[in-house]
């Protein structure tokens, strides 16, 4: 008896199982030329519905050349199928996505190919996403969202000339969206214009007093840029906010490094490390902070400048302030393996402490990665331990 309840229950899995298994993608070419590979949903004749990934996404029939090789309409009867995490029961998903009703017009409105773009552009499909983007735009040219979220499609391809284009397009066509100033000036950033960058983010926060990420950015920018008054205010402003931001601190911590205030950026990055324990820039640049402490306190100098790493040995760097630097250059390569400004760090660390080989082991390390080494360390590496590599 057992042994036959035990046959049931298996010959019962295997049905389950291999009914969730026959789910499959099906290709559908648009009359565009481009194809999708997606699991079908709906299928009328008017509208097709897709699981692309999780994301549901519609398409008019009229924008449909064949799926799978099949003319639209003579593909209707095709299996239509729910997705897999349907099937497994994702309720939510389904309430979510599936479930609501959708009225579709005899046109496409530019609105839903903005919202079509952003499935793909969330899904990683770029090209996609920028060919609803233009159908958008050449089916309403006043559309301002459009070329908003056209532009962070080209950030993210790392097209910044267009995207700074499209953003500028957006705010002419509608100058009240503090995020269309905020997405401009991160661009303006990313293309080393602080004073462009800044003047959006500022516009930007003139817009809503409350954009912490605008106070942010523009902090970060006074602070590489020497203003540590102006990003330490910035910060403070977040701070008062929201005060558990860990980049908040992290951005005050870099102000604070920059105008030789060591250890008050040393309790600024342990603040955000305490807030985000895997922030691993907070631990590069504490770990330097440790390394420098000394140094910097009595001289003055600029640890990212050449002349930082002359003349430096182990009397300048206590045991407890080395150990610790290493600590944190360490727990920035255990979450951060393929990152080479761990090695890096804990290269210019080693070298401080005159170890040398241990400093070329992370230079070969960097090298190793895919990463480029800053010529100025090599030079004074190479002249300080005698060796070319």
């Amino acid at each position: 008896m057992y042994g036959k309840l035990t046959l049931f229950f298996l010959l019962l899995f295997n049905i389950m199982f291999f009914a969730f298994d026959t789910v499959y993608a099906e290709v559908i070419t648009l009359k565009s030329g481009e194809k999708v590979s997606a699991i079908i949903i709906e299928k009328t004749e008017n509208y097709l519905k897709i699981d692309y990934k999780g994301a549901v996404i519609i398409y008019r029939a009229s924008e449909i050349d064949n799926i799978d090789g099949q003319p639209y309409n003579s593909a209707l009867d095709t299996k239509v199928q729910k997705p897999l995490h349907l099937l497994m029961g994702a309720k939510a998903l389904e309430a979510q996505n599936i479930a609501r009703q959708v009225v579709l017009s005899e046109s496409i409105t530019a609105g839903e190919y903005v919202k079509r773009a952003i499935a793909y552009y969330n899904k990683g499909n770029l090209d996609m996403a920028i060919s609803d983007l233009n159908k958008a735009i050449a089916t309403d040219k006043t559309y301002a969202d459009a070329y908003r979220y056209r532009g962070l499609v080209y950030m993210a391809m790392d097209k910044t000339d267009e995207a700074i284009a499209d953003y500028t397009k957006a705010i002419e066509l509608d100058s009240n969206k503090e995020e269309t100033y905020y997405v401009r000036g991160v661009a303006y950033a990313n293309s080393k214009q602080p004073e462009k960058a800044i003047a959006d983010y500022t516009k930007a926060i003139e817009l809503n007093n409350q954009y912490v990420q605008a106070y942010l950015s523009r902090g970060l920018l006074y602070a590489m840029g020497g203003n540590t008054g102006k990003a330490i205010e910035d910060v403070n402003k977040v701070i008062k906010i929201n005060a558990n931001i860990p980049m908040a601190y992290y951005t005050r911590a870099i102000a604070y490094a920059n105008s030789n205030e060591v250890e008050q950026a040393i309790l600024d990055y342990s603040k955000a490390i305490e807030l985000n324990p895997n922030y691993v820039e907070a631990y590069i640049n504490r770990s330097l902070a440790y390394a420098y402490k000394n140094i910097i306190e009595r001289s003055k100098i600029d640890p990212n400048s050449p002349q930082a790493y002359i003349n430096i040995g182990p009397a300048e760097m206590s045991d407890e302030d080395f150990k610790l630097a290493i600590a944190d250059a360490n727990k920035a390569i255990e979450l951060a393996p393929k990152y080479p400004e761990g090695y890096f760090v804990r290269a210019k660390v080693y070298m401080l402490a005159k170890d040398y080989d241990k400093a070329w082991s992370d230079v070969h390390k960097i090298e190793e990665i895919g990463g480029k080494v800053r010529q100025e360390f090599l030079d004074e590496l190479k002249k300080l331990s005698g060796r070319e590599k």
